[in-house]
């Protein structure tokens, strides 16, 4: 377990997760980019100490048979704490991938603010996507909210794409970088492994 005290800290980490420990105002942001093969990865954050932060930006894009795992824990245990989860994905062919997220808040965390946002767009009938948010609060003065949806292409955008000249490949790719940028712009310029 690493234990980040008094800074910040960006980790991009794209293969094994990993356990962190977030002392009094320390933050880390976690960043994840998965393209291919198959990857089991867990991310585990205490937010220790009052005033730690967190936030996990995740991106996959699957193609073919890979298949990812993303079980993703985030324990809130002090005042005023906050964390953000955001992952989006886009799997095509057979590509599977199953997000599992948990964001923990005890007694003792009264002021946290987290939120935890999971959005996969499928570009096949094969292609399948498994997304299971899960909320623990033991109390009542926080701010908490969860988003999933796994959806497929919207036929009236690749229309119009389509209608301005670009061919379907094109379309579906414009859409797709589209659909990830919400992240992607929102990753850290400077990253540290």
């Amino acid at each position: 377990m690493r234990i980040l005290e008094g800074k910040n800290k960006v980790v991009f980490d794209g293969t094994r997760g990993g356990s962190f420990q977030i002392e009094r105002n320390a933050s880390l942001v976690y960043v994840i980019d998965l393209n291919k093969g198959e990857r089991n990865i867990l991310i585990e954050i205490n937010l220790k100490g009052e005033f730690a932060q967190a936030r996990v930006l995740g991106v996959f894009n699957g193609s073919g048979s890979d298949k990812f795992h993303l079980n993703i824990v985030i324990h809130h245990d002090a005042l005023d704490t906050r964390s953000e989860t955001l992952v989006k994905g886009v799997l095509k062919d057979s590509a599977q991938c199953i997000f599992s997220g948990l964001v923990e808040i005890e007694k003792s965390a009264s002021g946290t603010i987290a939120s935890l946002t999971e959005r996969t767009l499928l570009l096949s009938d094969a292609a399948k996507a498994e997304s299971l948010p899960f909320l623990e609060i033991k109390n009542n003065d926080v701010s908490v909210n969860h988003a999933v949806t796994v959806s497929t292409l919207d036929k009236e955008q690749l229309w119009y794409l389509q209608s301005r000249g670009l061919d379907t490949h094109s379309a579906q790719q414009l859409i797709t970088e589209g659909f990830l940028e919400e992240v992607r712009s929102r990753m850290p310029k400077k990253i540290e492994n």
